[in-house]
């Protein structure tokens, strides 16, 4: 959200340049009250060739004017019109997945994958704990602690938006260890911030 209107940014632009609100709306071909209801956020719906030429007369560069009027939601007749046919495109994608069983497809889709990705964990994890109980112990109790909070949760599915499976071995011994360097870098700065507390 703006911390200020572009009304306030514009009276505070004009009063720098020196130029009165009356003078400044004549330049524009507009009646002279206009450029101060404009400042007072009286016009709801301002015409973006208006303030732009506004802006011109005040010094500004014609893309640092459209910079800033669309900073504050003042567009153009091209851009709202743009931005109508994007809003018309997507509805109607939108309609067609609904109706076409798109989203249901979908749907079964990542259920068949959870069932497989729950049934391969599942495998792995009772092979692991009957060699290494400890082992599988610690990595059962380190992932629900990350998935008990949301945020975590959210990061460790990111980092599995990337496709691992591309690498070999060696590559993904490599990203691991660089990983690992630096998660007991910050374990060991954690511990001595503790003590330095205490």
């Amino acid at each position: 959200m703006n911390e200020t209107s572009f009304g306030q940014e514009l009276k505070k632009l004009r009063k720098h340049v020196g130029i009165p609100s009356k003078e400044l709306s004549q330049k524009v071909g507009k009646a002279v009250t206009y450029v101060s209801q404009l400042e007072r956020e009286l016009i709801k719906n301002p015409s973006f060739d208006t303030c732009l030429q506004i802006l011109l007369e005040l010094g500004l560069n014609k893309e640092n004017a459209e910079r800033m009027l669309n900073y504050y939601g003042i567009h153009s007749k091209e851009e709202k019109q743009a931005e109508l046919e994007l809003a018309v495109k997507l509805d109607k994608e939108l309609s067609w997945k609904i109706n076409s069983g798109y989203y249901s497809k979908k749907f079964e889709q990542i259920e068949r994958k959870r069932k497989l990705f729950l049934q391969l964990v599942d495998n792995h994890l009772e092979t692991l704990g009957r060699y290494d109980n400890s082992r599988a112990d610690m990595i059962l109790s380190n992932l629900i602690e990350l998935l008990k909070s949301e945020e975590k949760a959210d990061l460790l599915f990111t980092l599995f938006e990337n496709d691992f499976s591309k690498f070999d071995y060696m590559e993904m011994q490599l990203i691991f260890s660089n990983t690992m360097k630096d998660c007991k870098k910050l374990m060991t700065e954690k511990i001595i911030n503790s003590f330095e507390e205490e």
